[in-house]
């Protein structure tokens, strides 16, 4: 028996298909739900309106969910946490009895505190609901009575228009006279509220035995227009079937599935693919409207006059082809083919368009498998001659690539190239059998072994970028062994952290013997060492990770002894500043983790800069891209779009923090040591920026070059996380833009002197285009260590050899070298937004800046 009684005057398989994709999606939590969740579970109600933050703030709540489900996993806990540690101690007791089972630790103690990251929190909440079935067998909470209700579906022009409109899509026919009622079919297909209603039932799973008691009463008929769009709305011109569906009192078991009765259902998630799936078919038939255009087209499929197949790139080959794709810009689409090859994926328009609107619509585009994020299946809908498809492709430098195609085999015809041959499947999309989408995702992310870099190897017109870094020879450009500083090998082997580098430098006074005990004292092994020495004042830029002092605030003498050290080395002043990169808050929270951080003594000084951590950054970033693909670079409100991402402040953040470093060593003489937790992302991004502004080498092109090595390679910046080379998780809470707001901070510099440095800004495009691409050796990893053990150097080329051969394409022509310190202050109001990094793509596709 069908649950939902019969439909009259509906069509059916479109009711069907409907159904089926809303069964089928992947649905998450809101907070409303989560804050229902905890209530089932702790039997208690919340009164309307409770926010997931007033019940989970002091931790209590989180403890008492890990106990029902089992007491050993979390045997005591602040029952009334009266005071911040308290709280902050309870939440880290339920992260830490979640990692006893499994549950991913998506949020940090201090976002509960601060009302902040709520998302991660609610994720979490649902991970571990649905860990607990799977470990314990059962879910946590009762039974849920569903009361009765009408459900009122309205399936007119939001359905059927669609479907009519698709029609006319798959014979690639578009009469003029039918346009402006396609037009108008669109712009009356409103997503109604009832719509959201008929959702809500159809998510619920019923019990196996159980079925629900349906009646229907139609409360309008319909008429079928012939030929054309969907109809223009209730008046009798078109479609507007309804029905209301009724079901009785059910029980329903609470799952992964279920929805709580009596909060509302998010279906924002639903909402935006169907908006989107309608606005890829109206800019579809607006890229058709033209009938030269559709004529052309369709002599070119006649007479196979298409374009030439991809030129690939040594070692690369097609694994994968598809005929009449089109892909879709703002205001029009370019029919073409698309290739995915080991390395690549490439589109190629039918017919080359000189003088085109954009670069795309005349080339194409050719970009690296490993600069995909992830791919989004928009929706699919069938058609009388067809299936159409939309899905769309996110890349890691805010490319979205956006692409639509109709499973038809009277428009789509077969293809033979000339590579069919080396290719691992080649297809049609006529041929396929699943959507374009599914096989694409089995395609495009390639492991780190099959990485172009590894074919690329050798060097280029006999420059070898590998030489351009060597630890030992910039230390003496510094002066480097001295009387003050020697140069430690005791981590050649990288035995006692395998992040740090093998050459180290160190005061003379500290021996082998001493470091070995601080290697123990400071987080992951990252010892203070020495960095840059200021060549005027020998004032030192000491870079480190956290104490693990704890909340006990544990001293080690051995520590102790070294921080002395750097002070005694500086001939002008015995005190060292301490610069925490972090929010003081958040470095409290470490401590009672077991980490921590410096006091202030008589000769040291500590002080916090608050900058935020990789997940505040990759919000930051995630609301930019979606700032970059929503509007223009010339938009009106652009500044202050983007000014509600905060991306600019971090970046101002951190720029605060390098002048604080710059003013200590060059004004007040003090020698300086920094640090955040780990020591490898806002440390290297504090210590790099400080020397580029002090030192005139590290603004020539070979200098910044031995400054990304030295500082992000050499010192373990963990690039292959926080890029995600070959991960397939693109919701990993390891990934952050932490070098590429770096990359920023230089450009900001490079507008405020544009005349002080010898590289231009697209050195820095290039730079980065080639840490996401993967066809250098120069990025792949986390560490010197992976490196070494990888054999990159012997096996791969170095991005510098590359830059160096083109030298005469990153340089600026109006260099003029200034020796000495680069003065500055920014402020949010003096930093740029870098329109030709973010907003790349926009006029690569556009044609618009």
């Amino acid at each position: 028996m069908n649950p939902f009684g019969k439909l009259k005057n509906v069509d059916k398989s479109a009711l069907d298909k409907s159904i089926a994709a809303y069964q089928s999606a992947e649905m998450d939590w809101n907070e409303a739900q989560a804050v229902a969740w905890i209530g089932n579970v702790l039997n208690e109600k919340y009164p309307p309106q409770t926010t997931l933050h007033l019940i989970l703030r002091d931790g209590t709540a989180l403890c008492r969910v890990i106990r029902n489900i089992d007491e050993k996993l979390l045997p005591k806990y602040h029952i009334k946490a009266s005071s911040v540690s308290q709280a902050l101690e309870n939440v880290t007791f339920f992260i830490q009895a979640c990692k006893k089972i499994d549950v991913p630790n998506m949020f940090e103690p201090v976002d509960l505190i601060e009302n902040r990251r709520i998302k991660e929190v609610i994720a979490c909440l649902e991970y571990l609901m649905k860990k607990c079935k799977l470990t314990f067998g059962r879910t946590l909470g009762r039974k849920f009575r569903w009361p009765a209700r009408t459900v009122n579906i309205r399936l007119s022009l939001a359905v059927k228009g669609s479907e009519d409109l698709l029609s006319e899509i798959a014979i690639n026919v578009t009469p003029e006279t039918k346009i402006a009622e396609l037009k108008e079919a669109l712009a009356t297909a409103q997503h109604v509220p009832e719509v959201e209603k008929a959702k809500y039932a159809l998510f619920v799973r019923r019990p196996a035995g159980k079925s629900a008691t349906t009646s229907t009463t139609s409360s309008s008929s319909s008429t079928t227009s012939t030929g054309g769009g969907g109809g223009g709305g209730e008046d009798g011109s078109g479609d507007a079937a309804r029905e209301d569906l009724m079901y009785s009192n059910e029980d329903f078991w609470l799952d992964d599935n279920s929805q709580l009765g009596d909060h509302e259902l998010d279906m924002e998630r639903d909402e935006l693919s169907f908006r989107k799936m309608h606005k890829q078919m109206t800019e579809l038939i607006q890229s058709t409207t033209s009938q030269e255009n559709v004529d052309e087209l369709n002599a070119a499929m006649n007479t196979g006059a298409f374009t030439t197949d991809p030129t690939l790139l040594k070692g690369d080959k097609i694994t994968l082809f598809f005929n009449n794709i089109s892909h879709i810009h703002k205001h029009s689409a370019i029919v073409g083919d698309l290739y995915v090859t080991k390395f690549h994926l490439i589109f190629i328009p039918f017919k080359s368009n000189k003088g085109a609107y954009s670069i795309c619509a005349d080339k194409g585009f050719r970009i690296p498998v490993t600069s995909i994020t992830h791919l989004l299946k928009c929706g699919g809908m069938k058609a009388e001659l067809g299936k159409f498809y939309c899905f769309e492709i996110a890349c890691k430098d805010f490319n979205v690539l956006k692409f639509s195609y109709l499973h038809n085999p009277l428009v789509n015809k077969q293809r033979k190239t000339k590579n069919a041959a080396s290719a691992s499947a080649s297809a049609d999309v006529s041929s396929l059998g699943a959507p374009l989408s599914d096989l694409l995702e089995k395609y495009l992310l390639p492991n780190t072994d099959s990485l172009f870099a590894w074919q690329n190897n050798g060097n280029i017109g006999g420059v070898d970028g590998w030489a351009v870094y060597d630890a030992e020879r910039e230390y003496a450009r510094m002066g480097i062994p001295d009387s003050k500083w020697r140069i430690s090998i005791v981590n050649k082997d990288y035995a006692y952290s395998d992040t740090y580098p093998s050459v180290l430098v160190v005061p003379s006074s500290i021996t082998d013997e001493n470091l070995k005990q601080v290697f123990k004292y400071r987080s992951r092994g990252r010892i203070p060492v020495l960095t840059y020495k200021h060549p005027v004042h020998n004032t030192s830029l000491i870079r480190c990770s956290q104490p693990n002092s704890g909340v006990t605030s544990k001293k080690c003498l051995e520590d102790q002894a070294l921080i002395e050290a750097v002070g005694m080395a500086n001939p002008h002043s015995h005190k060292v500043i301490i610069l925490d990169a972090r929010p003081l808050l958040n470095a409290v929270v470490n401590q009672v983790m077991g980490k921590g951080y410096e006091k202030s003594s008589v000769n040291t000084e500590i002080r916090f800069l608050g900058i935020e951590n990789i997940h505040v950054m990759r919000e930051a970033q995630d609301k930019l891209r979606k700032v970059c693909k929503k509007i223009s670079a010339g938009h009106d409100k652009l500044n202050e779009k983007v000014a509600q991402t905060s991306w600019l402040k971090h970046i101002q953040c951190v720029m605060v923090g390098v002048m604080d470093i710059v003013s200590e060593m060059v004004l007040n003489r003090n020698s300086v040591v920094i640090h955040c937790s780990d020591g490898w992302d806002r440390t290297a991004q504090l210590a790099a920026t400080a020397q580029v502004i002090m030192d005139p080498y590290y603004r020539t092109i070979e200098g910044i070059e031995v400054l990304i090595e030295k500082e992000w390679l050499s010192f373990g910046h963990k690039f292959e996380q926080r890029i995600g080379h070959t991960s397939k998780n693109y919701k990993d809470d390891q990934r952050s833009p932490i070098f590429l707001q770096w990359l920023d901070c230089i450009y900001q510099l490079t507008c405020k002197f544009p005349l002080a440095f010898e590289f231009n800004n697209k050195f820095l495009h290039i730079v980065y285009s080639h840490v996401i691409s993967c066809c250098f050796g120069t990025f792949l990893y986390n560490s010197e260590k992976d490196r070494k053990m990888a054999l990159v150097r012997s096996k791969t080329l170095s991005l510098w050899s590359h830059i160096n051969y083109h030298k005469s394409m990153w340089t600026n022509k109006n260099y003029v070298p200034v020796m000495g310190v680069l003065c500055t202050s920014l402020t949010t109001t003096d930093l740029e937004f870098w329109r030709e990094e973010y907003m790349y793509w926009n006029h690569y596709h556009e044609g618009t800046w």
